[in-house]
């Protein structure tokens, strides 16, 4: 079975980061997409706000860019479950992220190299370079 998700679209908010006892560490962001679509000869934008997580190399990546930066990111669709402090279960979807470009970064982004130009961060290899792949 496949499980592949691709995105583009706005950060809404800087990345939140934590690190555990044993010194890995954990990212997370949401993103927002857009589907336009026209109803009755008028177009509508109805956004989708899509939890993401990063982990790995990623994390310092993520944590590099601010509210408001397009990006293009790869990975899969997780479920993840918890039980709140009264006992009630709950889950969410979240998307695993396993590859992070940057389109065009906000103007109060971290990290100045991200302003300057597009950049492929993947999770499985070293930073590279490369155009958008769709």
């Amino acid at each position: 079975m496949i499980n592949s998700v691709t995105l583009v679209g706005n950060l809404t908010q800087d990345t939140e980061s934590k690190v555990f006892q044993n010194g890995s560490s954990i990212a997370k962001n949401t993103i927002a997409v857009n589907r336009k679509y026209q109803l009755n000869g008028e177009w509508v934008s109805e956004p989708t706000f899509i939890s993401l997580t990063f982990n790995g190399y990623l994390v310092d990546k993520a944590k590099a860019l601010s509210k408001g930066d397009k990006v293009a990111i790869n990975g899969y669709l997780k479920q993840e479950n918890w039980l709140d402090s009264n006992g009630a279960k709950h889950s969410k979807y979240v998307i695993v992220v396993s590859s992070l470009e940057t389109l065009i970064a906000n103007s109060t982004s971290k990290e100045q190299d991200v302003n300057n130009s597009s950049k492929v961060w993947d999770n499985n290899t070293s930073t590279k370079e490369e155009e958008c792949p769709f």
